[in-house]
């Protein structure tokens, strides 16, 4: 979620990247908490040994058909939420943002996939610099003002610098 404020005031922004992220994280946690539920059954794998979670998912919903509705159910729970809570900012990628995009990828030495990256260049856009995530990667950017919950992993040390309010500037990221 992109957020702005003011000593009195808070606004929380989302957008379509933000409901397809949740869409994702929702469903892959209700397939691995229905996974760990069977004992017999093992994980499908590639020929190199990496996991098939397609294949995975398949024999799940094979196994049972209504983790569909507990799936559908869940994400339009989490997005109502979601909306309740924040504005829509709509954003639309355009050839000259997917530059950006695989320019930023590159900065960050690829360490950032795109899906983390459209939600920089979404706030960027409305001249917004500070994000709430689960997701401590966002740490990377320079000029970014980013709030996750109290962990170890994304601590002081991980960034090299104190969260402290960073103004935004429109030529970074």
């Amino acid at each position: 979620m992109i957020i702005t404020y003011s000593p009195k005031d808070v606004t929380f922004y989302s957008s379509g990247i933000v409901y397809e992220e949740l869409a994702h994280v929702v469903r892959e946690d209700i397939m691995r908490q229905e996974f760990n539920k069977y004992s017999d059954m093992r994980m499908p794998r590639y020929a190199d040994g990496k996991p098939n979670l397609k294949a995975r998912d398949r024999q799940l919903i094979e196994r049972n058909p209504s983790i569909v509705d507990e799936i559908d159910i869940s994400v339009l729970k989490a997005i109502e939420f979601v909306r309740a809570v924040s504005e829509f900012l709509p954003y639309e990628e355009t050839e000259e943002e997917t530059n950006k995009m695989l320019e930023l990828m590159k900065r960050s030495g690829y360490l950032l996939d795109t899906r983390d990256i459209k939600h920089v260049l979404a706030a960027h856009t409305y001249g917004v610099n500070s994000i709430l995530t689960c997701d401590g990667d966002y740490a990377g950017f320079e000029n970014l003002n980013v709030y996750v919950p109290p962990s170890e992993k994304y601590s002081q040390i991980k960034i090299g610098r104190a969260n402290v309010l960073l103004p935004f500037d429109s030529d970074k990221y």
